[in-house]
């Protein structure tokens, strides 16, 4: 078995906030260069068995995975294949859990690297350091400020 990424932040929201904001904004928040297939623009259709969509400036969809768990405010989790196809998906799950201070910490697990086959090692590595960039830099709901813990696990 691969080992799973795993990233924390802390974010100064409530969990239904913070899940709102990583669901609702994320073609906001979300730093396209470098991390797109096409620089376009992305959706995030809510709801189980929704997907998350990028279109490209010519029109072309690149669909990069779909919701399999929606929980508000809780878990959300979706089958991730961003430049590739539904059979080579690895499992990104995202827990909304409230602090004792009364922030949000948002979890973020990726697992089910075998799918991947031989490239398996070199996709989990490259995504451990994106999802760090990501979530560490990007990810702050309604434009609040954000002190990030970083762990893997």
């Amino acid at each position: 078995m691969i080992e799973p990424i795993k990233v924390t932040v802390v974010v100064n929201a409530t969990p239904d906030v913070a899940f709102d904001a990583f669901v609702n904004d994320f073609g906001t928040w979300w730093p396209m260069a470098p991390f797109s297939m096409s620089e376009g623009t992305l959706t995030f259709d809510a709801g189980q068995g929704g997907q998350i969509v990028e279109t490209a400036a010519d029109g072309t969809r690149h669909v990069w995975g779909h919701v399999t768990v929606w929980q508000p405010g809780k878990t959300l989790a979706v089958l991730w294949y961003v430049g590739s196809t539904p059979d080579k998906a690895t499992r990104v799950t995202v827990e909304f859990e409230q602090t004792d201070d009364r922030r949000t910490g948002v979890t973020l697990t990726q697992d089910g690297w075998e799918a991947l086959g031989d490239q398996a090692l070199s996709v989990r590595d490259r995504n451990d350091a994106g999802w760090q960039t990501i979530l560490g830099a990007h990810f702050v709901p309604h434009a609040n400020t954000m002190e990030g813990t970083t762990h893997h696990g």
